[in-house]
Formats: C-alpha cells, structure tokens, sequence
C-alpha cells in the first residue's frame, strides 16, 4: 500500500496544484483516496435521497425545487407557494442521513 508522501508526490507530478488540493484532503478525511473520488456518487445518492423525500412532503411539488448536493451540503433553490411549504422542504431535506447542512436562501414563498 503507497505511503502518504508517495500519494502527494504522485499526485503532484500527475495533478500540479490540483493534485496537492486532493491529497490533502484524502490525507485529513481519514479515509484516504478513494473517499475522495467517491464523494460525487455519495452527493448524487444524497440528492436521490431529498428529492425523494420532498415528493413524499404533503403540499410540496417536487418540479418547483432544484436540489444540489457537494461534500454533503444541500442546497435548495426554487418557489413555493408559503413560508409553511418552505420550512417543511428544509426540514425534509435535514432529515436525510448524511446531510451535513441545508443551504435554502434561494428557495422563496410566493406569500
């Protein structure tokens, strides 16, 4: 198994800067490289999760809502018909495992 500084020279040599980015973030996650490159599938199947759980949420249309995932922040963006259809998409979306955070200031009320 390669060594940390073998990771971080290789990733310099074949990322530059980028690469750098990368391995330091591998190295502080704990789970190493692989944890890293499986982050978009991770943000996907979270954003599968909200959507599916706005859709289950009486008085909410899901087609009103974008959901974003990154590094398990979700944002949602969109206009609901009240203030009481919006805290309940923010709370949907909390209530999903492996959410970290909701981000909502673009998702508004027509009240």
């Amino acid at each position: 198994m390669p060594t940390l500084s073998t990771l971080v020279l290789s990733a310099i040599l074949v990322f530059g800067s980028a690469g750098i980015a990368l391995a330091q973030q591998a190295a502080s996650s704990g789970g190493g490289m692989k944890a890293v490159l499986d982050q978009p599938r991770v943000d996907n199947r979270i954003t599968t999760r909200v959507r599916t759980e706005l859709a289950n949420q009486e008085g909410i249309r899901t087609a009103d809502i974008s959901v974003r995932t990154n590094d398990g922040v979700v944002t949602l963006a969109g206009l609901l018909d009240n203030d009481a259809a919006v805290r309940k998409a923010v709370a949907a979306a909390e209530s999903v495992a492996g959410v970290r955070m909701v981000r909502a200031a673009g998702l508004k009320s027509r009240d």
